[in-house]
């Protein structure tokens, strides 16, 4: 998998975060962010740093961090620490929708004792809606609620470990790889499955599967990941067009579709309607949920 990381804030510049309690959120969310790349490094996945360590302006911030993102990373996730006075652990998604790894991550940090405060609307932040791929913003806890910081100073490493977990899909044991690895003698041509996920052998002797790609198999379209495993339940963007991985890892085309709580439809590539009336004379709205 490529991840693109993005540590919130620059280190100086005109786009330092906010601070309480002794912190400032520029330096937690490198000390965090270090410590996920470090792990998910070890899990031989690709991590791109997108952060700049200073800016000018705001803007050129956030435009460097969705520039230096990769076309073709699989996910990009910002960390970040809130501010306000309140208690607890957000995440934003575009349309606060059920990213692959979001939910998982918010319940992670949620079971070290903070407040758990949802997956929310981020589709007016930059960092969320500019990159080509997938994307969340994770607020950790907030920096000036002292109650907050007490869980956060003792929790650091299990912070990471959070979101490792969440992004990987499973519980992240330090020294244990994330990458296929079934004896070939195990392995058949086509679909196999193993506790992780599905994946798609093309040639037994060589070892060899697709991953990184869409592919069309027996007339239906799938994506595989960079670990080599189909997608599923899950949302992605593609060249800025959204497009929904079912249950069963195909993705949905030609037909309307019920996904947490909102009903979206799909014309026959895959697209989603958004911001629109549907052939069949429904009102989607830029979300591409039903207008009800």
């Amino acid at each position: 998998m490529i991840i693109a990381l993005d540590y919130g804030h620059c280190l100086s510049g005109a786009d330092t975060g906010a601070q309480g309690n002794g912190y400032k959120e520029q330096e937690c969310t490198r000390e965090i962010g270090t410590l996920v790349k470090t792990r998910l490094e070890a899990l031989e996945h690709t991590v791109i740093e997108v952060a700049p360590d200073s800016a000018s302006s705001v803007s050129s911030s956030l435009n460097a961090r969705v520039n230096n993102s990769p076309r073709n990373a699989d996910l990009f996730v910002s960390i970040h620490l809130n501010a306000g006075g309140g208690v607890g652990t957000e995440v934003f998604t575009y349309g606060a929708r059920e990213l692959q790894g979001a939910r998982n991550i918010l319940n992670n940090i949620v079971s070290l004792g903070f407040v758990n405060r949802g997956i929310k609307d981020g589709s007016k932040l930059y960092v969320v809606k500019g990159p080509s791929c997938p994307s969340m913003l994770i607020e950790l806890c907030f920096i000036d609620t002292y109650s907050d910081m007490v869980k956060y100073a003792a929790n650091k490493e299990n912070l990471a470990n959070a979101i490792v977990s969440g992004i990987i899909g499973s519980e992240f044991i330090p020294g244990e790889s994330s990458y296929i690895n079934a004896p070939k003698n195990e392995c058949k041509l086509g679909w196999n499955q193993n506790s992780t996920g599905w994946w798609y052998c093309t040639d037994i002797a060589n070892y060899c599967y697709y991953k990184d790609t869409w592919k069309l198999i027996d007339g239906e379209w799938y994506l595989f990941d960079s670990d080599g495993y189909a997608k599923h339940d899950t949302w992605t963007k593609y060249k800025d067009k959204w497009y929904y991985l079912k249950e069963s890892c195909i993705m949905a085309k030609s037909h309307w579709i019920w996904i947490d709580g909102e009903c979206y439809c799909f014309d026959q590539d895959g697209v989603m309607y958004e911001n629109c009336i549907t052939p069949d004379g429904y009102r989607v709205d830029e979300y591409g949920a039903w207008v009800k």
